[in-house]
């Protein structure tokens, strides 16, 4: 999501919001066992960024990803998900834009499996799809991907989760402490 909104602002400062874990979906991270080139994704995108169609594109992601923070801070799982869900045709478009492709070749077999598991998939990163993060309302959902899953493609999942909170930069607790 940042990357996206990073493009679409020009490199304005960040707004750094929280979001209470409790209000997002249940989550799973996975790699695809590659490492994806991300500097060319980004140069890709640094020389499209100004046109008229790139704009556009980033417009439109850009408003899915404040519906997705916006859903977020309001514990509105289900429409998080569904907002979820249509981001890889517009992923598709911008990669398009950009003259490579976004998601992995193996995407869409394994965004079919996810639905089949009441899973949406989700790519991160710049672009070539090696980190994709499983979100769901159940996390026996994501568990029965995961197991659909692993007799398919060499997926493996990243036992990391979201940081429960803790001060960041901007709150009163920096506030004065040279940070």
């Amino acid at each position: 999501m940042g990357g996206a909104l990073w493009a679409h602002h020009c490199q304005d400062s960040p707004h750094i919001e929280r979001i209470s874990v409790e209000n997002l979906p249940e989550m799973a991270f996975f790699t695809l066992h590659r490492r994806a080139p991300t500097s060319r994704y980004i140069e890709a995108a640094e020389r499209v960024r100004n046109t008229t169609e790139a704009r556009r594109i980033l417009d439109e992601m850009a408003q899915k990803y404040w519906s997705l923070s916006a859903f977020a801070r309001t514990g509105r799982k289900e429409n998080f998900l569904e907002t979820l869900s249509e981001l890889p045709a517009l992923l598709n478009v911008w990669g398009a834009c950009i003259d490579m492709p976004v998601l992995p070749s193996e995407f869409e077999a394994l965004s079919d499996c996810a639905a089949s598991c009441h899973v949406v998939l989700k790519t991160a990163g710049a672009g070539g799809g090696d980190l994709l993060i499983a979100c769901a309302l159940d996390s026996a959902d994501i568990r029965r991907f995961e197991q659909r899953i692993e007799r398919v493609l060499p997926l493996t999942r990243l036992h990391v989760s979201i940081a429960p909170e803790r001060p960041c930069p901007g709150d009163d607790v920096f506030r004065g402490a040279g940070v």
